[in-house]
């Protein structure tokens, strides 16, 4: 009977020391998963960072297209107003040499008079 008994603990000693051991393996995978879970958390996170990031870099890129666009607006107007004024001006020299080819006009007919 004694070594029956022995031979019950002995059992139950070792299905105490493989439930532990079983108990331990299962202690480590919960350390493991949680370890997982906390690690696709934070890429999870870098994800949604990254992606902001993105939408911040596309809005900035808007931005500078627009400032460029209004820059180069700004050069054509003062292209334009530059053209205008050469444009003006060419009018005046026009105006100025026609008024002087007539002076010219006058003094050779006068002239012209003259010797007849």
């Amino acid at each position: 009977m004694y070594d029956g008994l022995q031979r019950q603990i002995m059992a139950k000693e070792n299905e105490i020391k493989q439930a532990s051991e079983k108990l331990k393996d299962l202690r480590h995978e919960k350390i493991k998963i949680k370890g997982l879970t906390d690690f696709q958390k934070q890429i999870d996170d870098c994800i949604k960072e990254q992606k902001e990031i993105e939408s911040l870099m596309v809005g900035l890129s808007i931005l500078q297209a627009t400032t460029h666009c209004k820059e180069i607006g700004n050069e054509q107007n003062d292209i334009g107003e530059s053209l205008e004024k050469s444009s003006k001006e060419r009018q005046s020299c026009l105006h100025n040499l026609k008024s002087i080819e007539a002076d010219l006009r006058k003094i050779d007919n006068s002239y012209s008079d003259r010797q007849r």
